[in-house]
């Protein structure tokens, strides 16, 4: 109750807070992506394929990439990171979230989720995260 010197009788405040829509609740990630310009070389081990991409977000967690051809949500990919403070392409195993169509015909865009199971491979995407991010 807090006392309100207009009033005979105090006033109850009640504290308001935003509540995160439904929509924001499905897409909220752990840790922000940052914006990036990045070579990758996406593969799909089971099927053989590889394409090149372009790594538009990057986090410790994920990626948003837009590559040609299809990927479907689910899919098990390897993304292999080309930076210049890298000696060696940083390769680490992802499944694919969400996939959209791009503007540009046959291009889609793709939000992938790291799946690294070798703790080196974390440290060497920390550094990376950390390099390029603006």
């Amino acid at each position: 109750m807090v006392p309100d010197p207009r009033r005979e009788k105090p006033i109850d405040v009640i504290a308001l807070r935003p509540v995160a829509s439904r929509a924001h609740a499905k897409h909220f990630r752990a840790l922000p992506r940052r914006p990036v310009k990045l070579r990758a070389l996406v593969a799909q081990p089971v099927t053989g394929w590889q394409r090149d991409a372009s790594v538009h977000e990057l986090s410790l967690g994920g990626a948003s990439i837009t590559l040609p051809g299809r990927v479907e949500p689910g899919d098990q990919i390897v993304v292999s990171f080309f930076a210049p403070s890298l000696w060696d392409p940083l390769a680490l195993p992802a499944r694919v979230v969400w996939v959209r169509a791009a503007e540009k015909g046959g291009v889609v865009m793709a939000g992938l989720a790291f799946e690294p199971k070798d703790p080196a491979a974390m440290f060497a995407l920390f550094e990376l995260v950390s390099a390029v991010a603006s």
